[in-house]
């Protein structure tokens, strides 16, 4: 099922023989695919079993030798998340599929559930995930649930990036002062504390996003392409004060330092991702605000009256 707003769409997918099934959860058992709900196996002989022990989750599972199970999105990024295991059996060398291509091998013991997670890009309208057993002392690759969240990406406007100069990548150490700044920008401009909370629990993820993407939100996690698509990070070192920057009249900042003119900047997009994660849409890349779906190099935005105004609109 798919849940709102659009921009942290949720839809998760449980296997299910008989008894409960995991609250928010989609039953699939052997489903085929269909037009009408939109999603479904396409492909394999898919069985269903359930163990008897273990959660409302993790209890009954699909076991295939070679399956293939599709879901209808729209063109767009989605971390994917899929239990694997048993909660009897062990099941080896399981390969898994995304979109056509292999992301991973996975081996389980018996009693063992494994969630993975993966971030796949889709531009023709179906999610695909194959499973399939590569071999081993078991036939069996077991899906016990499946989870896919899609958010809207930020993304690099302003041409072809600048060749000049040695490209800034960000790396772990160097998101710690940002994330706080960013948060505190939020919280100064009146969020409620369980909203902070949120804003505290998110998971930072450092990964080569398709294309042009410069950042992704998803419920739990926010990725960050790890050089700013190919025009390279600001990692401001006072990210409190924006000496780097003088203001254009818009609300917007815009970088005079010659470190920051042709550089994505880190706080901007992580404040941006972290609005979502608050619950915000993207605002049309013209506003010229926070939250607008596209960002130039160069450019500083804080959370401004148009992202305060769709806060308390919320409520």
């Amino acid at each position: 099922m798919w849940r709102d707003p659009v921009l942290r769409r949720v839809s998760r997918f449980s296997g299910s023989f008989r008894g409960d099934f995991a609250t928010g959860y989609t039953r699939v058992d052997a489903t085929p695919y269909s037009g009408p709900s939109g999603y479904g196996w396409t492909s394999g002989v898919i069985r269903t079993r359930n163990r008897g022990i273990g959660s409302a989750l993790t209890q009954d599972h699909n076991p295939t030798t070679d399956g293939t199970f599709e879901v209808d999105v729209p063109a767009g990024t989605y971390q994917v998340t899929a239990w694997l295991g048993d909660m009897l059996y062990p099941h080896d060398q399981v390969q898994v599929y995304l979109e056509g291509s292999q992301v991973d091998t996975v081996s389980t013991s018996g009693g063992q559930v494994l969630a993975r997670v993966y971030l796949v890009d889709v531009s023709d309208g179906q999610l695909t995930l194959r499973l399939r057993d590569g071999g081993g002392s078991d036939p069996n690759a077991c899906i016990v649930g499946l989870e896919i969240a899609g958010g809207s990406p930020l993304q690099a406007a302003g041409g072809e990036p600048s060749a000049g100069g040695e490209l800034a990548v960000v790396a772990p150490a160097d998101l710690q002062p940002i994330v706080a700044e960013a948060i505190a920008d939020w919280s100064g401009v009146g969020i409620a504390t369980e909203q902070l909370g949120s804003l505290l629990a998110v998971d930072f993820v450092i990964t080569d996003l398709p294309g042009s993407q410069l950042g992704l939100a998803t419920p739990e996690t926010i990725y960050l392409d790890v050089n700013a698509a190919g025009h390279g990070w600001f990692i401001d070192l006072t990210p409190d004060i924006d000496e780097e920057y003088l203001a254009t009249g818009t609300g917007e900042l815009r970088a005079v330092d010659p470190r920051a003119v042709d550089r994505m900047d880190l706080l901007t997009v992580v404040s941006h991702e972290l609005g979502h994660t608050l619950g915000l849409e993207d605002l049309d890349s013209s506003f010229g605000q926070l939250m607008s779906a596209s960002l130039e190099p160069g450019i500083r935005r804080d959370p401004g009256a148009a992202e305060i105004d769709a806060l308390f609109a919320q409520h």
